[in-house]
């Protein structure tokens, strides 16, 4: 079982929500749009519930890495963090290698033994985030609102490498805001393959969770309307 999300980073905050964004402008089928609105407004995602939009208003996102990733972690990570840079505008994650400033988000390579240093009951999964938003200074399950800190755990100890990776591109996922769904399709699958590369479905997504004209704390039939406007099928 996996848990949850994370990301973090910033040099300067965007405030041209609403602004001109070519995403606004795509179509999407119903697929996509109903996955999309199951990741982002779960009602009983093992026992969080999510009924607002959780996402970045960040221009960079920077990373951190902790604790001891393998070198096949490492490019798991950075060919994630381009997949996400290439469908996402006006935002961008930044691994920071040099440690010079501090991050918005931390991701902790470290045993399963550790998690409980963080969060309750952490054998239960194989990697979870906290992350802070606009209505909390401290660090939470829930990501409704504007996500500004959070950090992401992955185990590292008793899993392939393969499921490792997995690890990897569900939290960083989560860490965008996208929470738990049943397509197999994406690696937010609950009980899905372990996908180690985000599919096109979980790229449409994240462009979707990022058009300008969806805000942070919309509501599940705000979010609705807008996409609505946006089916393929929509004259």
């Amino acid at each position: 079982v996996l848990l949850i999300i994370s990301l973090g980073v910033i040099t300067s905050k965007s405030d041209n929500y609403g602004a001109f964004n070519f995403n606004v402008y795509e179509k999407y089928n119903n697929e996509e749009i109903n996955t999309f609105m199951e990741s982002a407004f779960s009602p009983n995602d093992y026992g969080n519930s999510y009924d607002k939009v959780g996402k970045w208003n960040l221009n960079v996102v920077r990373i951190r890495v902790m604790g001891s990733p393998t070198s096949e972690d490492l490019k798991t990570l950075n060919k994630a963090v381009n997949d996400i840079n290439t469908n996402v505008k006006d935002f961008r994650l930044e691994i920071n290698d040099k440690n010079q400033l501090e991050p918005d988000m931390e991701i902790y390579f470290i045993p399963h033994s550790q998690f409980s240093q963080y969060s309750v009951n952490p054998s239960e999964v194989d990697g979870f985030a906290l992350w802070k938003v606009s209505t909390s200074d401290i660090y939470g399950g829930n990501s409704a609102g504007e996500i500004y800190k959070a950090r992401v755990f992955i185990g590292i100890d008793g899993l392939s490498q393969e499921r490792r990776s997995h690890v990897i591109v569900h939290e960083l996922a989560h860490g965008l805001g996208l929470h738990h769904n049943h397509n197999q399709k994406s690696v937010l699958c609950i009980d899905g393959p372990d996908l180690t590369e985000f599919s096109d479905l979980d790229k449409t997504m994240m462009r979707i969770l990022y058009r300008k004209d969806i805000l942070p704390s919309m509501s599940r039939s705000q979010v609705e309307n807008i996409l609505n406007n946006s089916r393929e099928n929509f004259f």
